[in-house]
């Protein structure tokens, strides 16, 4: 099941959506869905609705694909030239930015790491003492 309409989707797009081809917006909408219930773990069943977050994930996604089914990068025209970044997502597949929304959205938190400095800080160490020499300062 889809967690938005192909009349949602339409209204996000510039030009909406043309009748011949809802199908295959339907079919976006629905592996977009799965994307997201594959990442949260999560599948919400009529009466049911998912959060607002997801709804318009789903619909980010589907939008990218149906817009740029080949997946195309970079375009050329005479003196014009245009690419996208490299690291952004183009196909039916979650951004980092997209899976953290729908992971916040059903109330899972994801785990980061923190660089630490290397080695120990000198002053951070004053006033402690070692285990087992006598209270000897460090």
């Amino acid at each position: 099941m889809a967690y938005a309409t192909v009349a949602e989707m339409a209204k996000l797009r510039p030009g909406g959506i043309d009748a011949e081809d809802e199908d295959r917006a339907e079919a976006l909408l629905d592996e977009a869905s799965q994307l997201v219930d594959e990442a949260t773990g999560t599948t919400w069943v009529a009466p049911a609705t998912p959060p607002r977050a997801v709804k318009s994930v789903v619909i980010q996604v589907a939008l990218r694909v149906f817009d740029n089914p080949n997946e195309v990068s970079g375009e050329q025209l005479g003196a014009y030239s245009y690419q996208k970044p490299q690291d952004r997502v183009t196909g039916l597949e979650l951004s980092k930015s997209e899976r953290r929304r729908v992971l916040a959205a059903v109330g899972k938190v994801t785990a980061g790491s923190v660089r630490a400095p290397l080695g120990y800080d000198v002053t951070s160490l004053a006033g402690l003492t070692a285990i087992g020499d006598g209270g000897d300062p460090l």
